[in-house]
C-alpha cells in the first residue's frame, strides 16, 4: 500500500508483482527530509540507482561574474517510479541509503527533449563520421592506384627535356631564316676577300720562282740560303 511521504508529490499507483523495496518512501520505511532538487537522469545502469544532474549559477568574486556549475548525484530509483534516461525528475534528501546515495526519486516531471535531441544528434554525427572515414579510405586507395600508373608515364616524360629556341644573337627570339642566310653570305665574302688579299701581298715561294724563271726546287734552295745568311 502506497502512502503519502510528507511532501507535495502525487502518490504513484499500486503495481502488482513488484518486489518489496524498503528504501522506497512510498512502500518502505524510509522517510524523506531536507532538500529537494529537480534534475535530469543521465544514467540508470546501476540496479535501482539513477545518476541525476542539474545546473546552478555560482558567483565568482574574482571576475565579478556568475559561472554555471553542474551537480551530479546518485539517487535511489524505486520500481514504482522507474525513471529512465532523459527523464526530468524530482529528488528528495533522505538518510544515507548507501555509501554514495542520500537521495531518492519521488516524481517524474517529464522528458528532457533537449537531451533526446542531443542523443539523436550524436548518433547522426557518428554515422556521418563513419561515412566520411570510409570515403577518405576509398579516395586514398584510388589515389595510390592512379599514382603507380602516373609514375610510369612521368618517368618517360621526364627523360625528354624540352629544347628552347635560341636566336643567332643568343636571345630567346627565333631568328628570321632570310636574315640568317644574308649574315652567312656576308661573313663568307669577308673571309674570301681577306685570304685573297694576303696571298696577293706575300705570295708563295713557287709563285716567286716562276716569276724569276727558276723551278720550284731552285727557289726553295735560294730561300734556304737567304735564311742561313740572315
Amino acid at each position: 500500500m502506497n502512502r503519502r511521504i510528507g511532501i507535495d508529490v502525487p502518490t504513484p499507483k499500486e503495481q502488482k508483482g513488484l518486489e518489496p523495496d524498503r528504501h522506497s518512501p512510498f512502500t518502505g520505511s524510509i522517510k524523506v527530509r531536507g532538500r529537494t532538487f529537480t534534475g535530469t537522469v543521465l544514467s540508470t545502469k546501476m540496479a535501482r540507482t539513477a545518476t541525476v544532474s542539474w545546473s546552478r549559477m555560482q558567483y565568482n568574486p574574482k571576475y565579478e561574474r556568475y559561472v554555471r556549475r553542474w551537480t551530479k548525484v546518485h539517487a535511489h530509483n524505486p520500481e514504482v517510479i522507474n525513471a529512465q534516461k532523459g527523464d526530468v525528475v524530482k529528488i528528495a534528501e533522505t538518510r544515507p541509503i548507501s555509501k554514495t546515495k542520500n537521495f531518492v526519486i519521488v516524481q517524474i516531471l517529464g522528458t528532457d527533449i533537449d537531451s533526446q535531441i542531443k542523443e539523436e544528434n550524436k548518433e547522426i554525427d557518428l554515422k556521418v563520421k563513419v561515412d566520411k572515414d570510409n570515403r577518405k579510405k576509398r579516395q586514398k586507395q584510388a589515389h595510390l592506384v592512379t599514382g603507380k600508373t602516373g609514375e610510369d608515364t612521368g618517368s618517360m616524360s621526364s627523360s625528354v627535356e624540352p629544347v628552347e629556341p635560341v636566336g643567332s644573337d643568343g636571345s630567346d627570339e627565333i631568328a628570321d631564316p632570310a636574315k640568317v642566310s644574308d649574315d652567312v653570305d656576308a661573313r663568307h665574302s669577308d673571309v674570301t676577300d681577306s685570304s685573297s688579299a694576303g696571298m696577293g701581298e706575300t705570295g708563295s715561294p713557287s709563285d716567286k720562282g716562276q716569276e724569276s724563271g727558276q723551278g720550284p726546287d731552285e727557289a726553295v734552295e735560294d730561300r734556304t740560303a737567304e735564311v742561313r745568311k740572315d
